[in-house]
């Protein structure tokens, strides 16, 4: 990149950086005006994600499809994560605390519908997972449930191929990229038929399983992750 573009990206960044309601929190809001910045948050720096899910995948097995597709493998995380409620509760809107032990990120997901790129996020990365968890706590923001799962991530052809593993569920692989085409593409390389995907949340997931994931303070992946 030129200098003129790099000046002209930079001064686009800030100009995003400025419109966007997250820059409003500061130590004195409060609760209430938390949960306004968050709202606001919803239409003003939200981003559409673009995935879908493989459900019921034998790990061993796909991993060999990746590697023989020349897949390049990213890593092997424990990944936790807190989730909470707004304040007041939104319909399919909450906010995610997630690590994986060495990037944690603070989250808004919302779901608009069922399609393909019906979900958006906004997203910031945070120096701690502990830390801003208790300043969530302080600001009245208590989590509903605790959540672990194990996520083994390859990239291939521009797009995040995640093989996750929760507990009380067999494992499904997540493809998210820039474009619908370029999951299509990404799966027709692996030999799946795009039409097996699904675009369900986890809550769905678990849904899918005949469990009622909201039910549950705390998801452990009792044997944790392989070595």
């Amino acid at each position: 990149m030129n200098t003129v573009a790099w000046k002209a990206a930079k001064v686009n960044s800030l100009r995003r950086f400025k419109s966007c309601p997250f820059r409003q929190i500061n130590n004195e809001v409060g609760v209430a005006g938390f949960s306004q910045v968050l709202a606001l948050a919803i239409g003003g720096c939200m981003k559409k994600e673009i995935e879908a899910r493989l459900l019921d995948v034998d790990v061993e097995s796909f991993r060999e499809k990746l590697d023989k597709a020349n897949a390049q493998f990213v890593g092997d995380w424990l990944q936790m994560r807190y989730c909470y409620d707004f304040n007041p509760a939104r319909e399919n809107s909450w906010i995610r605390l997630r690590t994986n032990g060495k990037d944690t990120t603070l989250t808004i997901k919302e779901i608009g519908d069922a399609r393909i790129d019906g979900t958006k996020e906004s997203e910031v990365v945070v120096s701690d997972f502990d830390t801003t968890n208790e300043i969530l706590e302080k600001l009245g923001y208590v989590a509903r449930s605790k959540q672990e799962n194990r996520r083994i991530r390859y990239v291939l052809d521009d797009v995040e191929v995640d093989i996750d593993i929760w507990p009380m569920i067999p494992p499904y692989v997540e493809f998210e990229a820039a474009s619908e085409d370029l999951i299509r593409r990404c799966v027709e390389k692996l030999g799946i038929d795009f039409d097996l995907l699904v675009t369900l949340d986890v809550q769905s997931v678990y849904e899918h399983y005949g469990i009622d994931i909201l039910s549950i303070d705390e998801l452990k992946l009792e044997d944790g992750r392989e070595k």
